[in-house]
């Protein structure tokens, strides 16, 4: 029988204590393969160009993905293993699961909803045995990342959009009933940064709605 609960969790500053993106950068800086100082250069610029209205969100997104490009598949399947490993697992709070393992132990279908790319998305996910997730897709061409998003980001309203389309997909809906509250895109993206300070608030940690069968 289909879960009626939907049970909505978000990532960074929620289930984790910190901005996913973010670490990816730091953890690749770390490790000699991002420049920092050429990083904090662009970093600077991009927020004045969005400071002046001349950049969007998809273009902060994008800044991230760029992280992926210079890498083949195989390397990025070992640096996001260590990623995994050395950054997310030990940062996963026994809160957290508890929390996410208290609405799977009643039945709820319990989904991943994150502005972080699916690239992280997907097995952080994994490491509270979760395997629905809602993410902003990092586009592939040929087996190579491009640095672009593909499709509709899933931050702010696009969250809302991309909730309904994955429900569709599984003949589900919400009841009428329901609405998914909009305030202020928990975990949605911000101007990047390296000063290691948050810029993200933090949003609530999970929503619970009502669903149907179409």
């Amino acid at each position: 029988v289909p879960a009626d609960v939907l049970a909505l969790f978000d990532l960074d500053h929620t289930l984790l204590p910190h901005d996913s993106d973010e670490q990816w950068v730091a953890f690749l800086i770390d490790r000699g393969l991002l420049d920092r100082a050429r990083y904090a250069i662009a970093n600077r610029e991009l927020i004045d160009r969005y400071n002046r209205g001349e950049a969007d969100l998809v273009e902060f997104t994008e800044f991230y993905l760029a992280t992926l490009v210079p890498f083949s598949a195989e390397q990025l399947a070992e640096l996001r293993r260590r990623y995994i490993e050395e950054i997310i697992r030990p940062r996963i709070s026994e809160r957290a699961r508890a929390m996410v393992e208290r609405h799977s132990d009643v039945g709820d279908l319990v989904v991943i909803t994150t502005a972080v790319f699916d690239f992280l998305a997907v097995p952080i996910a994994a490491e509270f045995g979760l395997e629905d997730v809602i993410a902003t897709v990092a586009e592939a061409v040929d087996g190579r990342y491009t640095g672009r998003v593909s499709g509709t980001p899933n931050t702010r309203e696009g969250k809302v959009e991309r909730l309904h389309l994955w429900l569709e997909a599984r003949g589900r809906r919400l009841r009428p009933s329901c609405s998914v509250p909009n305030h202020g895109d928990p975990g949605g993206p911000t101007p990047p940064n390296t000063s290691g300070r948050r810029t993200r608030a933090a949003g609530r940690a999970r929503r619970r709605l009502d669903m149907a069968e179409v």
